[in-house]
């Protein structure tokens, strides 16, 4: 009945395959949550670098817009820019 030349029948065969196939698949689910959660962190330390170069840019331009208004002008303390 197996095609294969022999009266034997294939018992297990079929969940063999069946779960090398599950581990592979769960090895690449694995892989791309991995993948994912990385990217997600690089994405969020780009945003952080980004607004941190933002806030520090907003600083110069307005000390320089009171050196301008005001040549006795000394700075600030406590000042806050935006959310940062």
């Amino acid at each position: 009945m197996c095609g294969f030349g022999t009266n034997r029948q294939p018992r297990g065969v079929a969940l063999i395959i069946a779960m090398l196939v599950m581990a592979v698949l769960l090895m690449a689910g694995t892989a791309f949550l991995t993948i994912s959660s990385t990217e997600n962190q690089i994405a969020l330390n780009e945003r952080v670098t980004t607004q941190a170069f933002l806030l520090a840019e907003a600083g110069l331009h307005k000390a320089i817009a009171k050196l301008n208004g005001s040549s006795t002008y000394s700075g600030e303390t406590n000042t806050s820019l935006g959310s940062g």
